[in-house]
């Protein structure tokens, strides 16, 4: 079973989760301030499964507080 951490913020969110993705990913600029879902897919440590990844997404940013 992998752990999942929550993100308090979204500042923390963009800094965990903006990385630039694969190397073999042309498209996808690390600190460009968009999270793209290769990124997210790179953090949650899948290659394919877009649900997966979209779900951990999720999850993790369950307490941003949005106000």
């Amino acid at each position: 079973m992998e752990q999942i951490s929550l993100f308090k913020s979204a500042s923390q969110a963009i800094d965990s989760l903006d990385n630039g993705a694969e190397y073999y990913n042309i498209f996808t600029k690390a600190d460009d301030d968009l999270i793209s879902q290769s990124e997210v897919s790179k953090v949650a440590g899948v290659r394919l499964p877009k649900q997966k990844s979209c779900s951990i997404f999720k999850i993790g940013n369950v307490r941003i507080d949005r106000t």
